[in-house]
């Protein structure tokens, strides 16, 4: 049961659960959220995103809700190169880590499409800190 279900609840038929692996560096790991979902409202996919991951995103969308993005995917297309991208800007990425966002975000999405899931969520999803 979540605030979105009510008390009625949702069965869940799958859960990936995995281990956080972080190496120790001089600067904190920045945590992300990131789900991808059909937005029923629009018949299309949503992959929503915040800087403001690791923290119960409700609350989020209650308190700032600013700081949730949502990109829409056309259905049945795939995810553009663009949209890829501006989610990784959006995130306040540059360089290799920018180049490694995109790569995810669309690997992410074509897994969502091609294992026909109902959403797909990471949070947080984590940029570590770079090594010197």
């Amino acid at each position: 049961m979540t605030i979105q279900t009510g008390e009625a609840g949702k069965l869940v038929n799958k859960v990936l659960v995995a281990q956080d692996v972080y190496y120790p560096g001089a600067n904190p790991v920045k945590e992300f959220y990131l789900s991808i979902l059909l937005d029923r409202a629009n018949g299309q996919n949503v992959i929503m995103y915040s800087t403001e991951g690791g923290m119960d995103i409700e609350e989020v969308a209650h308190n700032t809700p600013d700081k949730i993005f949502k990109e829409l995917v056309h259905p049945g297309g795939p995810l553009q190169g663009f949209q890829a991208r501006k989610i990784a800007f959006n995130f306040g990425l540059s360089g290799e880590a920018f180049k490694n966002m995109v790569k995810f975000v669309t690997n992410l999405y074509n897994a969502y499409v091609g294992l026909d899931c109902a959403m797909l969520e990471i949070n947080p999803c984590s940029k570590r800190p770079m090594r010197k």
